[in-house]
C-alpha cells in the first residue's frame, strides 16, 4: 500500500509541474515550439542552448550539454512526430554536435 502511495505521489508530481525540468540557478530544460529540447535562462525566451539538446548533465556549478543544431533535423518531416527516444537516436548519429559548458554562477558585465 505505501508503494501505491509513493508511485502516485511521485506521478502526480511529475504531472503537476510544467513542462520544464529545473537545472538549477534558473535554467531549464524545455520542449520548443517545434518539439525538440532547449536550455533556456530563467523560463525566458533566452535560449542558453538552442537546437536539439540530446544529452546533459549538471550539477551545482555547470551545465554541460550536447545539442544538435535545429537547422540539422528540420530535414526529417516526421520530426515533430516523433517519440522523445526516436529523436534522441536519430541525432545521436547527426553531424555536427556541439558541446556546451554552461557556468551557472557566472555574470555577464555590459558597458553601457
Amino acid at each position: 500500500m505505501k508503494k501505491a502511495f509513493f508511485v502516485i505521489a511521485i506521478l502526480v508530481s511529475l504531472f503537476s509541474c510544467d513542462n520544464g525540468l529545473d537545472l538549477g540557478d534558473g535554467y531549464v530544460l524545455e520542449p520548443t515550439a517545434i518539439d525538440s529540447r532547449a536550455i533556456l535562462k530563467d523560463k525566458t525566451s533566452q535560449y542558453a542552448v538552442y537546437g536539439h539538446v540530446i544529452d546533459y548533465t549538471h550539477d551545482d556549478k555547470f551545465i554541460l550539454a550536447l545539442q544538435v543544431p535545429q537547422d540539422s533535423i528540420m530535414d526529417f518531416p516526421d520530426f515533430i512526430h516523433m517519440s522523445w527516444k526516436e529523436k534522441d537516436y536519430l541525432c545521436e548519429y547527426r553531424e555536427g554536435k556541439q558541446y556546451y559548458i554552461i557556468d551557472k554562477k557566472m555574470t555577464r558585465h555590459t558597458d553601457h
